[in-house]
C-alpha cells in the first residue's frame, strides 16, 4: 500500500500548479550578499536567453556542514542554504525539475528538497523496511522521474527508491561499493563506478541485476551519460590522468585513453555532447574535451580543489564546485571564461542543475 506523503510534499505539489512563486531564502543569507547583481551579470551572461531556453538554479552539496546552497545562476548569487543530513554527498535533480535527491553519506538517508519551495519535504531511510544500505554516494533519477538510483560504496548494493511512495522498494546487489551512477537515456540501464577494482558495473533496470562488468581504470570515480549519443566518458584519476569512453549500445570501453594530465574528476557533457567537461582535483582548472577529436582542448582556470561540473540545459554555463575554497565558480561555456564566483557552504563536493 502505498503511504501518505506528508503536508509539506503535498504543499510543494500544490504549489507546482501556481503561476508564480517567491523561493524562499535561507536565514542568515542577506539580499546583499556576495555576488554580482543582474545588471552585473548582464555584460557576461545573456540574461534573457536563459530566461527563455532554460537555467535552473545550481543545487551544491555541503559536506562539512550539512547543507545545500541554492545558487541563483542568472544573479550569480546564494539564494538559499537548506539543512539536511549528515555528509551530504551527491545531489540529482530529477528530469521533471520538481525535486533533488541527496545522499547523505554518514545517516545513510536521502534527502528530497522541492525545488519550488526549496525546503526539504520527505528524508528516506534506506535502511526501512529489510533493505540495507551504508555509505550512499551516487544518485542517479529514471528519464520519466519515477525511480531513484543510489549506489552505496559501503554495502556494495543499489538502492531503488520509488519516487512517488518515498520508500526503497528494491536493493541491486553489486560486485563491490558504488561510487557514482548514472541512468541511459532510455531508462533500460544504469552504469555505476565500482570501488577498487577498477571496473564498471552494468545493471539491468527492468530486472535490478548487475548483468555486466566492463574493465576501464583503477578506482573510476565518476561517470556521465550523453544525453543524445550512446557515449560515457568515465574519469581515471590514478596514475593514468585520463577520461575513458563507453559505447553504451554496446557495453563496451574504448581500446585507448583521452589524456587530461592532472587528476580527472567529476564530468559533464554539454547538451549535444560535443564537449565535455571534465574537473582536476589536484589543480584550479576545468578541462575542455572535444569529443568528435577526443582530445583535451582547453583548460579554464577555476578555484581550489575543483571536485563537481553541472552544465545547464542550455548550454550555456558549467558550474564547479571548488572544495577547498568553499566557493562555486559559474563559467560561461561559449567562451571559457568565468563570470562570476559565489561563497557557499563548507567544503563543497557535488553539484547539478534544475
Amino acid at each position: 500500500m502505498e503511504r501518505e506523503p506528508g503536508k509539506e510534499l503535498e504543499r510543494a505539489r500544490k504549489i507546482q500548479q501556481e503561476p508564480e512563486l517567491e523561493r524562499k531564502r535561507a536565514p542568515g543569507v542577506p539580499d546583499d550578499a556576495p555576488g554580482d547583481t543582474a545588471e552585473d551579470a548582464a555584460g557576461d551572461i545573456d540574461l534573457e536567453h536563459m530566461a527563455l531556453f532554460g537555467c535552473g538554479p545550481a543545487y551544491v552539496t555541503n559536506r562539512n556542514d550539512g547543507s545545500v546552497s541554492v545558487v541563483d545562476l542568472r544573479l550569480i548569487r546564494e539564494i538559499a542554504r537548506i539543512q539536511v543530513g549528515e555528509a551530504p554527498t551527491t545531489p540529482a535533480v530529477g528530469p521533471d525539475k520538481r525535486f533533488v535527491y541527496v545522499s547523505n553519506s554518514d545517516d545513510n538517508t536521502l534527502s528530497v528538497i522541492s525545488t519550488l519551495t526549496n525546503t526539504v519535504v520527505e528524508t528516506v531511510d534506506l535502511n526501512a523496511g529489510g533493505f540495507a544500505a551504508d555509505f550512499p554516494w551516487g544518485v542517479a533519477v529514471s528519464p520519466d522521474s519515477r525511480f531513484v538510483y543510489v549506489a552505496n560504496r559501503g554495502s556494495s548494493n543499489v538502492s531503488v527508491v520509488d519516487a512517488r511512495r518515498l520508500a526503497v522498494v528494491a536493493q541491486v546487489p553489486l560486485s563491490a561499493g558504488g561510487f557514482d551512477i548514472d541512468v541511459t537515456p532510455d531508462g533500460d540501464f544504469a552504469y555505476v563506478c565500482l570501488s577498487g577494482v577498477g571496473s564498471m558495473a552494468v545493471v539491468d533496470l527492468s530486472t535490478n541485476l548487475q548483468v555486466k562488468t566492463i574493465n576501464v581504470c583503477d578506482a573510476p570515480p565518476d561517470i556521465a551519460i550523453a544525453r543524445r549519443k550512446p557515449l560515457a566518458y568515465v574519469s581515471c584519476p590514478i596514475m593514468q590522468g585520463s577520461v575513458r569512453a563507453i559505447n553504451t549500445n554496446l557495453a563496451e570501453a574504448s581500446m585507448t585513453s583521452i589524456t587530461t594530465g592532472g587528476s580527472p574528476g567529476s564530468i559533464a557533457f554539454n547538451p549535444d555532447a560535443t564537449l565535455a567537461y571534465v574537473t582536476n582535483l589536484t589543480g584550479q582548472g576545468l578541462f575542455v574535451i572535444d569529443v568528435f577529436r577526443h582530445a583535451r582542448v582547453a583548460t579554464v582556470p577555476v578555484g581550489n580543489e575543483p571536485r563537481g561540473v553541472a552544465v545547464s540545459d542550455n548550454g550555456l554555463l558549467a558550474v564547479v564546485t571548488n572544495t577547498d575554497d568553499s566557493t562555486v565558480s559559474v563559467v560561461d561555456i561559449r567562451t571559457n571564461t568565468v563570470v562570476g564566483t559565489v561563497q557557499v557552504g563548507s567544503r563543497p563536493w557535488f553539484v547539478d542543475i534544475a
